[in-house]
């Protein structure tokens, strides 16, 4: 058994494990039940076609290349926790979506430009419409 398989195996039983235990004995069921529900269907399918059909073997990324990315992916989500308070949910999540596609070596201007606009407003439509939770607002939104 290769590496993929082993780690879809292990997500479906954790699938299994939120389905039949954790959810259960946290919600009172009905529609208590439907997003969480939804969140680990969308975790097990995945999972259940890496189990099944494994893959190749993941390329190997030089210890440099991984240093580029992740220190500054880390200096630019300490930035984003402590903006998100102050500025708000919408400026400072377009900002870091942008500035992480370009840590990440995308270059295509309408995709910088789309992404980080979709992405807080798909997030608003799920958080503030469909559950009625509220995103942190600072000066800017």
């Amino acid at each position: 058994m290769d590496g993929n398989r082993l780690t879809g195996l292990c997500i479906i039983i954790f699938c299994a494990i939120l389905w039949f235990a954790v959810l259960p004995a946290q919600t009172e069921g009905g529609e208590d039940t439907l997003l969480p529900r939804i969140g680990i269907l969308a975790m097990a399918v995945p999972a259940f076609i890496m189990a099944r059909h494994g893959g190749s073997k993941p390329a190997s990324l030089p210890a440099a290349s991984f240093l580029r990315v992740a220190v500054p992916l880390f200096g630019l989500s300490a930035a984003y926790a402590v903006a998100v308070p102050a500025v708000g949910f919408f400026a400072s999540s377009a900002v870091f979506i942008a500035a992480a596609l370009l840590l990440f070596g995308e270059r295509r201007p309408l995709r910088i430009a789309l992404i980080p606009i979709a992405v807080p407003a798909a997030v608003f439509a799920v958080m503030r419409v469909a559950l009625s939770f509220d995103l942190p607002q600072g000066v800017l939104l």
